[in-house]
């Protein structure tokens, strides 16, 4: 009868609350739910369809408790689920699909003998469909590797093609190691790898050419700095910094999108190496976060 879930990272089993699962048919949405705006014209029988508007997942749940229903049980329920933002709600019976949800409404509660009972919840989700998991790939650079080019792969694995959401994350690490004068221990130092005329380059190889790619670059008014962690979201088209940068004025905005299946990206970084010391071209300078989750219709 219960099913197991997770809610906003805690078990609902911590409280002894449980989805009503009856192991036979269930009622769940399917596909996307779409309203219409249209004008019916006089004279015509057929309505004038203008466009269609993708509704948010929205339902109902039941809970039950292994504990009576009393005041105290009510109270940490209702502290649980419900938050002001939307949070990730995964059942047992889909473990990889995640809806990002908040429960909203007036819960209704049914209790029996010795206050056993169940509540009725209603949610709504933070967009037409559920998500898979947060994808996140760490890689820690070179500028030797930024200089060949470094190539790494995105596999998006949504069956909807009309949303992306990928976001890259820059540290500039910049670990100078420099030999000690013994012939052997190394000593970071934390110098400026990334100078102020250093252009990043990332794009999508798969549908795109050079012309095409994402660009961010440092100027001389907003120069590349030291320790900084610059944010890009694809999607929305942001990028932030968390040294308060103004970013933003700093790059082409050729977002980057990612096809369905198998995305190979590039990440490059222009400048001659030769004005570059030898030392820095095999020492850390950048990490890169990629992060990404993807629609999925059911």
């Amino acid at each position: 009868m219960g099913m197991e879930f997770e809610f906003d990272g805690r078990h609902g089993s911590e409280l002894g609350l449980y989805v009503i699962h009856d192991d036979g048919l269930f009622e769940r949405q399917f596909g996307l739910s779409r309203d219409t705006n249209t004008d019916k014209i006089r004279g015509h029988g057929k309505p004038y369809l203008y466009s269609t508007d993708n509704t948010v997942l929205s339902g109902t749940l039941m809970f039950y408790s292994e504990e009576p229903w009393t005041l105290k049980q009510e109270r940490a329920v209702s502290e649980f689920l419900f938050r002001d933002t939307y949070k990730d709600f995964i059942s047992e019976d889909n473990p990889d699909i995640v809806y990002s949800l908040m429960f909203r409404g007036e819960p209704s509660i049914a209790t029996g003998i010795d206050d056993m009972g169940y509540i009725s919840v209603d949610y709504e989700c933070d967009a037409p469909w559920a998500w898979t998991k947060p994808l996140i790939a760490e890689y820690t650079l070179t500028p030797q590797m930024l200089y060949d080019g470094f190539e790494f792969e995105v596999d998006n694995i949504s069956n909807f093609d009309e949303y992306n959401a990928f976001e890259v994350q820059l540290d500039f690490i910049n670990e100078y190691l420099e030999a000690d004068g013994n012939g052997g221990a190394q000593t970071t130092v934390i110098d400026m790898v990334c100078p102020n005329s250093k252009e990043i380059s990332i794009r999508n190889i798969r549908n795109s050419d050079e012309s095409e790619a994402f660009k961010i670059y440092g100027t001389k008014r907003f120069p590349l700095l030291n320790n900084e962690q610059i944010y890009i979201n694809m999607e929305k088209g942001g990028i932030t910094s968390s040294l308060e940068e103004l970013r933003y004025t700093c790059c082409n905005y050729n977002w980057i999108t990612l096809e369905r299946g198998s995305n190979k990206l590039l990440i490059s970084m222009q400048e001659e190496p030769d004005t570059i010391p030898d030392n820095y071209l095999n020492s850390n300078c950048l990490k890169l976060t990629v992060r990404c989750k993807f629609p999925i219709l059911r």
